[in-house]
């Protein structure tokens, strides 16, 4: 059975990023709004199709990271 996912947040991007000065590799998460919902275009290994919120900026590296195939993206209105 499908694990429960983590709904988009509407109001913060949900994007992980490295922390500055950090030891160990620790992130924080992105403190921008997001503009956009990326929704996996496959389902996982556990048969899920995750979905975020983005912002502009961590969406660009997101498809960098990612290709552009990888997720459908959807503006936030």
């Amino acid at each position: 059975m499908p694990q429960k996912l983590i709904p988009p947040d509407k109001k913060r991007c949900q994007s992980e990023i490295p922390a500055m000065f950090a030891l160990g590799g620790t992130h924080r998460r992105c403190d921008n709004i997001p503009k956009w919902i990326a929704k996996e275009n496959k389902a996982q290994k556990d048969g899920c199709k995750g979905s975020m919120s983005l912002c502009d900026e961590c969406k660009k590296v997101f498809i960098k990271q990612m290709g552009k195939d990888y997720a459908s993206f959807k503006e936030i209105k």
